[in-house]
This record gives C-alpha cells, sequence and structure tokens, in this order.
C-alpha cells in the first residue's frame, strides 16, 4: 500500500505512527459478542452505542459517543428482530403457588430464554417499531420506573435480543 494507491489510509497509517511509533494497524473483525461482522453504517452506530467503544470511523467521518441521558432514548421506537419472540408462562413455585414468568426466546435456539421483568414485557408486547418509549411509557410510572425501564432497553439492546430505532 502506498501513498498513491490509497491516500487516505497512507495518511491515516502515519498519523499512527506519529503517535504511537508503530507503522502498522491490524484490521480485526467489528462487532460485540452476540452478533456476526457490522457490515452497515447502522451495524457500526449501534454497535458505538452499546458497547465500550469510543469512537468509530465511517468513510471520512470519525464520531464520538457522547455520554447520553437516559430521557435521549425516550425518542427511540423499539420493536423485537424477527427470531425473538415474548412469552409468558404460569409456573408453580412452592413457596410462593403460581408466578408469571417473563421472557424473550430465540427461534434459533430451543434452549434460549432471557427472563424479563413484568413491565418490561409489557412495553415489547406494545412496541410495533412506531410508537416511541415515551409514548409506550406514557401513565402513571414515576420518573425512576422510566429510567429503570429505559435502562433494561438499553441492556436487551446491547444484547441484539430488541432493537431500538430513530423516529
Amino acid at each position: 500500500m502506498s501513498r498513491k494507491t490509497n491516500e487516505g489510509f497512507w495518511n491515516l497509517i502515519q498519523e499512527f505512527k506519529k503517535r504511537t511509533d508503530i507503522p502498522i494497524l491490524l484490521n480485526t473483525s467489528f462487532n460485540n459478542n452476540v452478533e456476526p461482522i457490522v457490515d452497515s453504517v447502522e451495524d457500526a452506530v449501534v454497535c458505538l452505542l452499546t458497547t465500550t467503544l469510543h469512537y468509530v470511523a465511517i468513510g471520512n467521518y470519525l464520531i464520538e459517543k457522547k455520554s447520553t441521558p437516559w430521557q435521549t432514548y425516550l425518542s427511540l421506537r423499539p420493536l423485537l428482530p424477527a427470531h425473538i419472540s415474548l412469552h409468558q408462562v404460569n409456573k408453580h413455585d412452592p413457596d410462593m403457588g403460581s408466578v408469571v414468568h417473563y421472557s424473550l426466546q430465540n427461534s434459533h435456539d430451543a434452549r434460549f430464554e432471557c427472563a424479563i421483568q413484568a413491565r418490561v414485557f409489557r412495553v415489547l408486547s406494545l412496541a410495533d417499531g412506531e410508537k416511541t418509549l415515551k409514548d409506550i411509557l406514557a401513565g402513571e410510572r414515576s420518573r425512576e420506573e422510566d429510567r429503570e425501564i429505559v435502562h433494561e432497553m438499553i441492556d436487551l439492546w446491547s444484547r441484539r435480543l430488541i432493537r431500538l430505532k430513530a423516529s
């Protein structure tokens, strides 16, 4: 690789060398531990937002992750990926009697099950990719409960069990 064949990449390597004294960049796979390799701008941005990455370079842009207040996520529209389904099952507990168990299950792995709270089940049962979290959460809950639900939704998003889309 030379300056003549790819000047942008050559400049990147030279800048890295200036900072580290190492004139080499290693290209590794770009993904987290629950999804295939990133192959679109949307995948890259979601990976940035839901992992410990601080920056992502896309084309000629360097995007920095900023600290985001939980209220910002209220404008996102939740939806379940096609391979994830909601489940509500009554189970018997010897000490408590009948207990309702809520979970997400994966159609690709019959053994997979992710327990969720009743309030998250309710939000996801109303999620259609059109309503925002703010619309779904409108009601009688406290601000603290809304914050907890948003954080649980972000956790499920980081595990790719739900999607959160911009309006």
